[in-house]
């Protein structure tokens, strides 16, 4: 995907002096979960929890890859995070994680 291409080289781009702060961890994670790998989108976006980088962005699509994977209970247990941390955004979580139930 072309976007994809564009939002790797925008990262490589990126100054090495600012490639550990969370604004670059968050977009690398966004660009990491656009190549497919649901494993490993799912192993680095643990790294960010367990560090603390989070924003919704990161909470949606880690809710999306544990319903994608069949970790229900995972996605279960990161969606109550993710609704108490962005309470305006509950209802879009909510919708991901349906998907899981319905399944």
């Amino acid at each position: 995907n072309d976007m994809t291409k564009e939002a790797k080289n925008f990262l490589e781009r990126y100054p090495a002096a600012q490639q550990n702060s969370n604004e670059y961890q968050l977009l690398k994670f966004m660009v990491l979960d656009r190549e497919g790998n649901p494993s490993t989108t799912i192993s680095f976006g643990r790294e960010l929890l367990a560090k603390k980088i989070v924003d919704e962005h990161l909470y949606l699509i880690m809710i999306r890859r544990y319903v994608d994977a069949n970790l229900s209970s995972a996605a279960e247990e990161i969606y109550y995070v993710a609704a108490k941390t962005y309470p305006k955004m509950e209802s879009e979580f909510k919708i991901l994680l349906n998907k899981a139930k319905a399944a």
